[in-house]
């Protein structure tokens, strides 16, 4: 009886031409979430949906062409009913004003010229979950580079990480399970942008857009690559691409206790930061 009761069903809706395709369908999309096959659709006749993008506006959803269709009206699910969103003429739609991290269920259906439907429609949809783009929460940095650090969105699988200098355009960093990724490759000196998307597990898939990022001015740590006498008395230390004097009888200590690299990076450390705030992340 009940198996008739929702052929009857579906028989009824592929006559509607309002907007709202069915006031109850729990039944059906309870079914699939059993596991169980959708009557009526062995032999569906009309567009499937056939991918989704996440963009700075919102989801687009793509779908098969149908033969005859004039336009073609998408459907969200509410939970209770599926609701017209928009007629269009193209293959695609653009939903707006969603919720990150939050699943939505469409379906699509064609009209002729008329408005009137022509086509059967998916009843159990399919799903996309909206992810807006991460946001940097902070850039620090290291000995070694600069750390990035980002919130995480619930059903990302993976972020990716793109830095980008002067003008020019984003380069990618690296991909990572993780929010937080430690860039080791920074150009010194120079003001540095990052963002970061979100992409699908095996990264052939961005699942999320992206925003303008958070930039840092980087300075490379300078490290110690050698000491030299001199007839003045003094050590030349020579660091990355800088020189500095020290005593030579202070040097010598230095050398043979070894901290004479960890006393000019600690001085030359604690210089800029009072000079520059080089921790601070730059907007």
């Amino acid at each position: 009886m009940k198996k008739i009761m929702i052929a009857l069903l579906a028989a009824a809706l592929t006559a509607m031409s309002a907007v709202s395709i069915s006031a109850a369908e729990a039944d059906t999309l309870q079914a699939v979430a059993a596991g169980e096959s959708i009557p009526g659709q062995e032999s569906f006749n009309g567009p499937r949906i056939t991918g989704f993008e996440n963009t700075a506006d919102g989801t687009v959803v793509y779908w098969t062409a149908y033969q005859n269709a004039a336009k073609y009206r998408l459907f969200l699910w509410d939970g209770m009913t599926w609701r017209g969103l928009g007629n269009t003429e193209s293959l695609s739609f653009t939903h707006k004003g969603l919720k990150s991290e939050q699943t939505y269920r469409y379906t699509v259906r064609a009209l002729n010229k008329d408005g009137d439907f022509i086509s059967d429609y998916w009843k159990a949809g399919d799903e996309n979950i909206f992810l807006a783009p991460p946001v940097i929460e902070s850039l620090e940095t290291t000995e070694t580079g600069v750390q990035v650090t980002w919130n995480a969105l619930e059903g990302a699988e993976q972020y990716r990480v793109y830095r980008r200098t002067g003008n020019g355009g984003w380069r990618r960093v690296a991909d990572t399970a993780e929010t937080t990724l430690l860039d080791k490759n920074v150009p010194s000196g120079e003001k540095v942008w990052y963002t970061v998307r979100c992409i699908n597990a095996d990264g052939s898939d961005w699942t999320s857009y992206y925003n303008e990022g958070k930039s840092i001015f980087y300075v490379a740590t300078p490290y110690v690559t050698g000491f030299e006498n001199t007839n003045e008395g003094t050590v030349q230390v020579r660091r990355r691409g800088t020189l500095r004097r020290i005593p030579q009888e202070r040097g010598r200590k230095l050398e043979r206790t070894g901290h004479l690299k960890d006393d000019v990076l600690s001085q030359r450390g604690r210089q800029n930061r009072r000079d520059h705030g080089l921790h601070r992340p730059l907007s």
